[in-house]
């Protein structure tokens, strides 16, 4: 079938929201625990300006691989849209514990290219 990962980050560099969520969505049907499908839909969630129900989708991501930073750093970017500014900064110094290389997400900057 289709590579819904692949599909659905590319429809969220598209700005194309409800494509992406629908990629993400099938892929979750299909693996459930897929930690990177809840990332996408964490990050396309936020685009959207949706940051509680973003904070959901990372917090499954994380719970799922607690050993990748990136969930916690998408853990944090939702909290700090919320306002949860103290909340978020502990969240920010267990993501770059686990992956010092995160300081480009801190700083707002476009993710280098990496693999999920």
């Amino acid at each position: 079938g289709p590579d819904h990962l692949a599909e659905g980050r590319l429809a969220l560099r598209q700005e194309q929201y409800g494509e992406a969520l629908h990629h993400f969505r099938q892929l979750l049907d299909e693996q459930p625990n897929h930690a990177w499908a809840h990332h996408g839909r964490g990050d396309t969630l936020l685009m959207m300006g949706e940051a509680a129900a973003a904070l959901i989708a990372y917090q499954n991501a994380a719970s799922m691989r607690p050993d990748e930073g990136i969930h916690h750093a998408g853990i944090a970017n939702a909290m700090q849209s919320l306002g949860q500014v103290a909340e978020a900064n502990v969240k920010w110094a267990k993501a770059l514990a686990l992956d010092p290389s995160l300081t480009w997400m801190r700083d707002g900057q476009p993710p280098p290219d990496r693999v999920g």
